[in-house]
């Protein structure tokens, strides 16, 4: 049972989003903080049908040219407790046009039990933005897990300004064979707060829906290339 439950928490860390800045939520824009900007995200997962529960904390910063983060997994699934995982992600992006901005992101993960290294994530994000309230991300990467198989990363994402401080988001994302759709939206009360609520769920097959609830706090709200999709005063 605990060799499982290890596996599963190994799954579910390396899965989940890999350059957290963005929130809960696994397709990932091409976008950094600005250098002397920090963030640090929080969010709880809950899945009935697996009885699964997942905690997770992770600071980040903009250094320089590139956004380094760490995070840190708790999972607890089938009333037993996994090691904790944790995480180190450094991610580059640059403007291509004035629309168009593309990067590139690494992610290493390990855990409190032995073997420690647990495997790494590549990943290049492109973001389009389509227009002032409209912006689309678009991933392929690879993760390559220490006792596992090597698998695609992909995902397609799109971003709504609905409304001053709300942003719908819906996403269809494939992780470990697996193809997920999740949708959500992001209530932003001030420049230093957001929070984020959204439902995943597998894309095909057996059901395997979960909920997520997030929280950002940030100093600083600047993004580098521009977030269009986060208001501007002159």
């Amino acid at each position: 049972m605990a060799s499982a439950i290890w596996r599963a928490a190994l799954l579910g860390a390396i899965s989940a989003p890999a350059f957290a800045a963005g929130g809960h939520f696994s397709v990932e824009d091409a976008a950094l903080l600005d250098p002397g900007q920090c963030q640090v995200d929080v969010w709880l997962e809950r899945e009935r049908r697996a009885d699964r529960y997942l905690a997770h904390l992770g600071p980040t910063c903009g250094i320089g040219p590139v956004q380094f983060g760490l995070g840190w997994d708790r999972l607890r699934a089938n009333a037993a407790d996994a090691p904790t995982v944790t995480s180190a992600q450094l991610k580059w992006a640059t403007g291509v046009t004035e629309t168009v901005s593309i990067g590139l992101g690494m992610a290493a993960v390990w855990q409190a039990a032995s073997p420690r290294y647990a495997g790494t994530v590549l990943l290049v994000p492109v973001s389009w933005r389509i227009s002032d309230s409209v912006q689309a991300n678009v991933n392929l990467g690879r993760d390559f897990q220490r006792d596992g198989p090597n698998t695609t990363r992909a995902g397609v994402g799109l971003e709504w300004r609905a409304a001053s401080g709300w942003l719908l988001i819906a996403e269809q994302f494939r992780q470990f064979e697996g193809s997920f759709a999740r949708a959500g939206v992001r209530w932003e009360p001030n420049k230093a707060l957001s929070i984020d609520l959204s439902r995943a769920d597998r894309w095909g097959g057996a059901s395997s829906a979960w909920w997520a609830l997030g929280f950002t706090w940030a100093w600083d709200r600047r993004r580098r290339p521009a977030n269009v999709l986060t208001p501007t005063v002159d």
